[in-house]
C-alpha cells in the first residue's frame, strides 16, 4: 500500500476549535458513563455549565422515561455497535427534545481505557434542510416529508418533557410549518438572534413570523405566547 498523505493535515488546535464550533453536539464519556467533555453546542442545548457536567453521569442528560434503556444501549456501543440511535436530550430545566446520536467507542493511548464519543443532531433542525428538487413523489419530496414529521416531533417534545404538546389544538393547527418551527425554538429558550442563525434566516424574518403567530393565537408578546403553549400542554388539551 502506498504511503498516501492527505493534502490537508489538521492540527490539534484546529480540530479542538472545530469541535467547539460545530453546529451539532459532541459528547465524550468514559466506560462507566461519566461525562468527560461536552462541546459548546451541547452546553447551549442543555443549559448546563462545564462545571455542572464534568464527571457527572451521562444519565443527567437523558429523559427519565429512557433511563432504563441506557445500560443496554451503552453495552451495545462498547461491543462495537456504532449504529445511529434515535433518542432525546433533557435540558437543565427538565424540557426535552429529540436527537439522533451517532456513537463511536475507542481506547485512549495514555491508559488504554475505553472512551465513547457521540455526535448528536437536533432532529428539529432537520426542518432547515433544503431538499434537492421538489417534484411530487421524488426522493427529495419524501425527505422533506420526513423532515416535517421530525420537526413536529421536536415541537411536541420541546414544550413538554412528559406530556404530548397540543399540536392539534385549534389555536395551533393554523400555524405554518415554519411558524411551528420558530415556536419550538422559542419555547426551548432560544432568543430571536439565535433562532435566526439556526434557521439561516434574518432576525427580522423571525420577528415577522412571530407577529403572525401572535395574530393567529391571540397574544401580544413572546412571554404570553410561551405561557399559552405551556398552559395548553399542562391541561392536556389536544
Amino acid at each position: 500500500m502506498p504511503d498516501w498523505k492527505w493534502s490537508v493535515e489538521p492540527t490539534y488546535e484546529g480540530m479542538r476549535r472545530a469541535i467547539e464550533e460545530m453546529p451539532c453536539g459532541v459528547l465524550f464519556e468514559d466506560a462507566e458513563g461519566r461525562i468527560l467533555y461536552a462541546n459548546q453546542r451541547m452546553l447551549e442545548w442543555t443549559g448546563y455549565s462545564v462545571e455542572e457536567l464534568e464527571g457527572r453521569p451521562v444519565a443527567i442528560l437523558v429523559p427519565s422515561e429512557l433511563l432504563d434503556k441506557l445500560p443496554e444501549a451503552r453495552k451495545l456501543v462498547h461491543e462495537g455497535d456504532h449504529r445511529a440511535l434515535l433518542s432525546a436530550l433533557r435540558r437543565r430545566d427538565g424540557r426535552t427534545f429529540p436527537v439522533a446520536v451517532v456513537p463511536q467507542a475507542a481506547t485512549r493511548d495514555a491508559d488504554d481505557s475505553l472512551v465513547v464519543m457521540s455526535l448528536l443532531i437536533d432532529l428539529g433542525e432537520v426542518q432547515t434542510a433544503r431538499p434537492m428538487g421538489e417534484e411530487s413523489g421524488s426522493l427529495a419530496a419524501e425527505l422533506a416529508s420526513v423532515a416535517q414529521r421530525l420537526q413536529a416531533m421536536s415541537f411536541a417534545a420541546s414544550v413538554s418533557g412528559e406530556r404530548v404538546a397540543p399540536v392539534d389544538h385549534p389555536l395551533l393547527v393554523e400555524l405554518s410549518e415554519r411558524e411551528k418551527e420558530i415556536l419550538a425554538h422559542l419555547v426551548r429558550g432560544s432568543r430571536v438572534p439565535a433562532i435566526a442563525k439556526s434557521l439561516f434566516i434574518s432576525a427580522n424574518t423571525v420577528r415577522n413570523h412571530l407577529k403572525s403567530v401572535y395574530r393567529k393565537v391571540g397574544v401580544s408578546s413572546q412571554s404570553e405566547l410561551i405561557e399559552l403553549v405551556r398552559s395548553l400542554s399542562r391541561s392536556g388539551a389536544v
